[in-house]
């Protein structure tokens, strides 16, 4: 019923429709304001949900979802990747390793962790670096956002693998880089068994020119 509301759109000329879309409102890939308003300027506009996503929700409620998917894609999703982010280590500026020029997942693997919860783009990205390393660590505080693990760890809460982006270059924090490929990848993702409709269509082509 949907495709065939946007087909007689379509041939009137105009965009109509909702796209409901998941992100990340802290990863500022993508200006989905920018692309919102360059979809259709000169026709009556369509409307745009934003919510933060929920794993299990991505295909089922939400026409598109960008955020962070590690590894292999889950099945049911399209998938494509946006930027790919070296994760380091955020220290507090006075711990004895924030001086290396290089860790190894070895070196943090004693210390407390600051991390994000469960289900969590970096968080499955950095358990599976010490599993695959054969190495075990303990996350002392959980917290879901970048902006709160900085502050957590400016505190003496613990250490942090964080990706790249959002690393600190401020007073009381180092960042390291780490000798293991971690990355935080940002992807944007929409269903593969069903069509998007119009309106998600038409943000998904202005897609990479509203990259930052």
């Amino acid at each position: 019923m949907q495709a065939a509301r946007d087909a007689v759109a379509e041939v009137r000329g105009g965009l109509r429709g909702t796209a409901r879309i998941g992100t990340l409102i802290s990863a500022g890939f993508v200006d989905l304001p920018g692309c919102s308003a360059g979809t259709a300027p000169s026709t009556p506009p369509s409307t745009c949900a934003c919510a933060p996503p929920r794993p299990a929700r991505r295909a089922s409620r939400r026409a598109c979802w960008t955020g962070s998917l590690p590894g292999r894609a889950p099945a049911g999703l399209s998938v494509r990747t946006l930027a790919a982010e070296p994760i380091v280590a955020v220290l507090p500026a006075a711990h004895p390793l924030a001086a290396r020029p290089r860790l190894t997942l070895a070196d943090l693997a004693e210390e407390p962790f600051v991390d994000s919860p469960p289900g969590y783009g970096d968080r499955a990205e950095v358990d599976r670096g010490f599993a695959a390393a054969g190495l075990r660590r303990r996350v002392a505080v959980e917290v879901t956002g970048i902006a709160t693990v900085r502050q957590s760890v400016r505190e003496g809460l613990g250490v942090a693998l964080i990706p790249r982006f959002p690393a600190p270059d401020e007073p009381g924090l180092g960042a390291v880089p780490i000798d293991a490929e971690l990355r935080w990848t940002f992807a944007i993702a929409t269903a593969s068994g069903r069509r998007p409709s119009a309106a998600v269509r038409a943000r998904l082509d202005l897609v990479d020119a509203y990259r930052i």
